[in-house]
């Protein structure tokens, strides 16, 4: 498989690999994980919202902000 990667001079967001290719957190948990690790500081997400405007449904974004608890990147509060 080839990937198409373009260079980036602005509105871009880094991640370690680590974090992509784990297998500790599903696809999803990642997708969003990477999401979430793109907003601004101080941004706060909303469960509901996100799952209204995901094609994933609000079940797995619960499940999957679950895991971004239980894993420790995520309060169990916000």
């Amino acid at each position: 498989m080839q990937i198409h990667r373009a260079a980036h001079a602005r509105s871009f967001t880094v991640l370690p690999n680590g974090i992509l290719q784990g297998r500790r957190l599903s696809y999803t948990a990642r997708g969003l994980l990477a999401d979430l690790l793109s907003r601004p500081d101080g941004w706060r997400e909303d469960g509901r919202h996100m799952a209204d405007t995901s094609t994933q449904g609000r079940g797995a974004v619960r499940r999957a902000l679950k895991e971004l608890t239980d894993a420790g990147w995520r309060t169990a509060g916000g």
